[in-house]
């Protein structure tokens, strides 16, 4: 995160599927829907391998998808990928 004048800046959102008050495709929908997250690049680590989440996360626009488990070397080389292409 970097600080500009008070308000934090967010890169990027790692998101995992199975939350407790909502799951994570719920939150994404919540960041695309907000002015200021609309295009917050998301990327979503789950264990599960529905068919249906990857297709609803492809939907809301998030642009990766791990599947736990999961090296901290990949997910260190997916979040370079999404921020530096």
């Amino acid at each position: 995160m970097v600080n500009m004048g008070g308000e934090e800046s967010i890169d990027l959102a790692i998101i995992d599927i199975t939350m407790i008050e909502m799951d994570g495709l719920e939150l994404v929908q919540r960041i695309r829907s907000n002015t200021k997250t609309a295009d917050l690049p998301v990327l979503i680590c789950t264990i599960s391998r529905k068919k249906d989440h990857i297709i609803r996360a492809a939907q809301l626009g998030v642009k990766g998808f791990l599947v736990k488990p999961i090296s901290p070397k990949l997910v260190l080389a997916k979040v370079d990928k999404i921020l530096n292409g």
